[in-house]
């Protein structure tokens, strides 16, 4: 059986955080996610776990934010091994390096052909940066200021930072974005910026695409773009941490792959909360076939126990 990470796991009250890799006890992951938008809240223990799953030994690269075949899973399609995730670190053991990253960075490193890439950016929103760190000894191989702004935009909450989405790597080329900040394409071997652009218009100069007035219905549409063969299962409303979410569960094939999707799309204080299950159907593929209970249990439990910072405690 595969167990999934429990809550204590996801979110930890932890503002600025070094990279960790850890090497020791397993056990599987699936896709559990948070994400939050507009970028407004820190996802350092998502940071750890997608560095910590790309040390086992099912898969050497996680070359974008859900991983190479974009569902958050290590293990390929149709794989059970467990994939030698880390189960505890602390600041004295289980740890194989740790690096202090300069400035602030929510965004999700990716991995590449032994190197760890990751975006950070200063305080105050002038610099921004791509870093990359060697994944075998945790040493800062290259840190490029790639964009500066005489005059950035606030971020309208105290818990977002502007180095929030997580870049993308292939061989040869790693890609780093800012918002309307700018977008550049870097050399993996020299950090030299290939190109750039920095002409994207910022949401005050666009009509809005996300208001109070999006339903949650578009909002979870997008959640599953690039899936087929959907076959809704459950759709309805739910509370969620003094509002409403919509709560919906699919089946649909993902690069052809039978999946289960259990979702939950919420809006709250000018930012969409969006939670994903994703995990192989048991049972078989036919009407039956569900997600496995004990997994979808402890899912429905960290949803249900989350809460948005001032409305109480992580």
């Amino acid at each position: 059986m595969i167990t999934p990470v429990t809550p204590q796991k996801i979110l930890l009250p932890i503002r600025q955080l070094p990279l960790i890799f850890g090497t020791v006890e397993t056990q599987d992951l699936r896709a559990l996610n948070h994400a939050c938008f507009p970028m407004n809240r820190p996802i350092a223990s998502l940071l750890l776990l997608a560095l910590l799953a790309i040390t086992s030994p099912a898969i050497a690269d996680w070359p974008e934010f859900r991983g190479p075949r974009g569902d958050g899973h290590v293990g390929g399609p149709g794989e059970t091994k467990a994939a030698g995730l880390p189960l505890r670190w602390s600041e004295t053991e289980n740890l194989k390096w740790k690096t202090e990253i300069p400035y602030r960075g929510w965004s999700t490193p990716v991995v590449k052909d032994g190197q760890v890439w990751l975006t950070t950016a200063t305080e105050d929103g002038h610099d921004f940066f791509a870093i990359c760190v060697d994944a075998e000894t945790g040493k800062v191989r290259f840190n490029e200021k790639v964009f500066h702004c005489e005059t950035p935009e606030p971020l309208g909450n105290n818990v977002n930072c502007y180095a929030t989405p997580s870049p993308a790597v292939e061989t040869g080329r790693v890609y780093v974005h800012f918002g309307s900040y700018g977008t550049a394409c870097l050399d993996t071997s020299t950090a030299k910026v290939l190109w750039k652009r920095d002409d994207l218009l910022s949401l005050d100069q666009l009509e809005p695409v996300l208001d109070d007035d999006t339903p949650l219905a578009s909002l979870t549409a997008h959640l599953i773009m690039g899936t087929t063969e959907r076959d809704f299962l459950d759709e309805k409303t739910v509370p969620f941490d003094g509002r409403e979410a919509r709560h919906t569960v699919l089946r649909a094939k993902l690069d052809g792959v039978p999946r289960i999707y259990d979702i939950y799309v919420a809006k709250k204080d000018g930012c969409v909360y969006d939670f994903v299950y994703i995990a192989p159907p048991q049972g078989g593929a036919g009407a039956d076939a569900g997600a496995d209970a004990q997994g979808t249990g402890a899912f429905e439990g960290f949803v249900g126990g989350f809460h948005t910072l001032g409305s109480g405690a992580l």
